[in-house]
């Protein structure tokens, strides 16, 4: 299996869906990739946003906030962990990232919670979710805390949102394929990226004692391409019909059909003229198989 693309995502969470959509938005080619099945902390979490300076929420919940005063506000919780010119950036940017974010078919409500609260009820989705009222002698207080609107934890509906987001413009998304190693080109730049990839139920069980065959060029110097991680051409290994695996209980080698995860070597999709590009072989060394304690 050949893969090629301009942009490859590692990680499948929030960050990720966010940053696919918009290098798709510039007509780039994307993949996301994640070594597991997507959403990350963010389908578990409550599905805050924290925003500010006046977005629509808290305008229509009568709630005055400037950028300056979520700033004045964040200067003394942050401290020096974040920047001055990257906290400035993020409180000037709240707003519109409110905006893209529900374009993006991402939930709100201005509903406000009238008390302060860790995590408020069904009932309520704005409100003070850090220490702004105990700061309110460096700036105004205003509720910030833009929970997504859906039951119990909304981490999963803001998930979820971006991820038809991502259907909808098309980006592929491939699950149970880890990123395991960097490729770099002779000047220390890097050129793409060698993962393991798993493709389906059986594979997740049985991968658990299988082998990964890697691949490795035959000749020549690496791909070359300007962009950083921009374009991946993956190439899975081909395993033979049956691996050798080690049975977790009486330690014994035994035969195992042929389930184990598939090496690829994900690389450019455009090679440099200076570097025409190499075919990718397996490796003939094979690796023995994982023990019970240490899954792949």
């Amino acid at each position: 299996m050949r893969l090629e693309t301009d942009v490859l995502v590692v990680g499948y969470g929030a960050a990720g869906a966010c940053a696919a959509l918009e290098a798709a938005e510039t007509g780039s080619q994307v993949i996301i990739i994640d070594r597991f099945t997507g959403g990350g902390a963010t389908a578990l979490s409550g599905g805050v946003v924290y925003a500010g300076g006046g977005t629509a929420q808290q305008i229509e919940a009568g709630i005055d906030d400037s950028p300056q005063a979520m700033f004045d506000y964040l200067t003394t919780e942050v401290g020096d962990a974040v920047s001055p010119r990257t906290l400035r950036a993020f409180c000037d940017g709240s707003v519109s990232m409110m905006e893209w974010l529900s374009f993006q078919g991402v939930p709100f409500s201005a509903a406000l919670c009238p008390e302060k609260t860790s995590y408020p009820t069904n009932a309520h989705y704005l409100y003070y979710s850090g220490s702004e009222i105990a700061a309110r002698d460096v700036a105004k207080p205003a509720p910030r805390g833009h929970r997504t609107h859906g039951r119990g934890t909304s981490g999963r509906v803001f998930f979820d949102r971006l991820v038809e987001a991502v259907r909808r413009k098309g980006i592929r998304v491939l699950t149970q394929t880890t990123a395991e190693r960097l490729l770099t080109d002779h000047s220390g730049r890097v050129v793409g990226v060698e993962c393991r990839t798993l493709h389906s139920l059986a594979h997740r069980i049985l991968s658990r004692w299988g082998q990964t065959l890697p691949l490795r060029p035959e000749t020549g110097p690496a791909h070359a391409q300007a962009g950083g991680l921009a374009g991946i051409e993956a190439r899975p290994s081909t395993h033979d019909s049956r691996v050798k695996g080690r049975d977790p209980v009486r330690g014994r080698v035994r035969q195992q059909p042929h389930h184990a995860p598939a090496a690829c070597t994900f690389l450019p999709r455009r090679a440099s003229p200076r570097y025409p590009g190499r075919r990718w072989k397996r490796n003939r060394t094979r690796s023995r198989g994982r023990s019970s304690d240490h899954p792949p």
